[in-house]
């Protein structure tokens, strides 16, 4: 799905295979390509190609929407001048179920030639390879390598990526239930931010009609202290590659002494209280990394049958936000989030 501010047209591609489709997107406006099947990646630690690039006249964001058979997942991709050379894997433990495995994994995109990768594994993988080994791979471009987690219950969360170029990295579960033990399932899917750009400051705010949202922390440096404040605070000190999971049901300041990354995870209906949706991640934006316009795209595929927006902005800001052309304290009356 690919959006612009403006008129733009290019060519999205699988350059290994020698797949390519044309584009053109109206100022505003979302336009839909389709991937081939063969795009899809199967099994663990093997070097594939089947990367996709995506090259625009202008610029544009791009967003990734996976649906088949009641399974849906979403996420942002970042452009090639925003990635970086050393990321921490975000996902979830996989689960056992119904005669199948479907674990924790994540996703290596190489994007320069001859880039050289370490891995630093927080659990066991399906090659055999142990918690806390070194792995060194080489990516060209166009490249992509995925990991699976070995054991059901896994999780690769904490795994450090490190390069000597910069790379991509996409992180996630398989098929799988959030928290463990709430009925429903899906897959997780979602763009890995590098660490260099990881903030200290975030602002959460709870999906509509949810009794609590699943959050975890991960933390890049020893003795990172991070506070969680909403009707209560919540105190955390993580090492480096450390995680904390808790939930929350209200709107929350999270602040740290050094970067985090936080993600925010819907939980399957058979938890929420609402009776519909399943499980699905989001890596927050820091505070330091809004942004003053965004165009998006609700996905009604697959079944889709509710559709909402959160919208986190400085009180200062209140009078200037707009959405559909009406400011948005014409629309609903806000609630303040800390002293910001």
């Amino acid at each position: 799905m690919i959006t612009s501010k403006s008129d733009a047209s290019g060519t999205v591609s699988i350059p290994l295979r020698d797949w390519q489709k044309t584009f053109s997107v109206k100022a505003h406006q979302v336009t839909i390509v389709e991937l081939p099947a063969f795009a899809e990646h199967f099994g663990s630690e093997k070097i594939d190609s089947k990367a996709v690039r995506v090259r625009a006249d202008v610029p544009v964001s791009v967003y990734i929407h996976q649906y088949f058979g009641m399974r849906s997942e979403a996420t942002m991709v970042l452009p090639s001048e925003a990635l970086g050379k050393e990321y921490f894997v975000m996902s979830y433990n996989g689960i056992n179920i119904q005669n199948g495995r479907y674990p924790s994994e994540f996703l290596i995109v190489g994007t320069k030639d001859e880039t050289n990768i370490t891995l630093t594994y927080s659990d066991n993988t399906v090659s055999g390879r142990s918690k806390n080994q070194d792995q060194h791979i080489v990516l060209n471009a166009g490249q992509s390598y995925q990991v699976q987690a070995q054991h059901a219950h896994g999780d690769l969360t904490g795994t450090h990526i490190k390069g000597d170029q910069a790379f991509n990295v996409f992180g996630g579960a398989q098929w799988t239930e959030v928290p463990t033990g709430c009925g429903f399932r899906d897959n997780l899917l979602e763009q890995m931010y590098p660490v260099s750009t990881w903030g200290k400051q975030f602002v959460s705010v709870p999906n509509q009609n949810a009794n609590f949202d699943i959050f975890r922390i991960l933390a890049a440096e020893d003795d990172t202290e991070i506070s969680v404040q909403s009707s209560s605070t919540l105190s955390y000190h993580l090492d480096r590659g450390e995680f904390v999971e808790f939930r929350l049901s209200e709107a929350s300041f999270i602040q740290a002494d050094k970067g985090i990354l936080v993600a925010q995870y819907n939980v399957g209906q058979t938890c929420n209280g609402h009776g519909l949706g399943d499980p699905s991640m989001l890596l927050l934006n820091s505070i330091e990394q809004t942004r003053d316009t965004v165009t998006l795209y609700n996905s009604r595929f697959q079944n889709i049958q509710e559709n909402y927006i959160n919208i986190i902005t400085a009180s200062d800001d209140m009078a200037f936000t707009y959405m559909d052309g009406q400011v948005l304290t014409d629309q609903g009356q806000p609630q303040a989030i800390g002293a910001g």
